[in-house]
């Protein structure tokens, strides 16, 4: 019986995460439908998706859809809220999203130099 609930709690991504920096701006609609917007940062990330932080007054939900832009590149990705831990006595969540589809060069350190 334990070994099926431990089974049941295991986290399954497709690829592998790594503790990386990266700056974000992060926008989308809070539960009333107003537009917020964050200054953040990665904790984790892999191809398909990462971790970041943002405070609670972001109101966030499971699989809300978010805009994150990588403020070093300026890229944007869209992706989805799939994980939410509020940590004791802080005012942030963890925050774990997903994009659509794989995107492994979002989280580059470098904006690609122009021939």
């Amino acid at each position: 019986m334990q070994q099926a609930m431990d089974e049941r709690t295991v986290e399954r991504r497709r690829s592998s995460r790594e503790s990386v920096y990266v700056p974000l701006f992060v926008y989308g609609h809070d539960s009333t439908q107003e537009p917020f917007y964050q200054e953040t940062n990665t904790l984790e990330v892999n191809a398909n998706g990462g971790l970041l932080h943002l405070d609670e007054a972001a109101n966030v939900r499971r699989g809300q859809k978010l805009l994150v832009m990588n403020r070093l590149t300026r890229e944007e990705q869209e992706c989805y809220v799939v994980t939410l831990k509020k940590r004791p006595k802080r005012a942030d969540l963890r925050v774990g999203v997903a994009f659509a589809k794989a995107a492994p060069e979002f989280w580059k350190q470098r904006r690609a130099k122009s021939a």
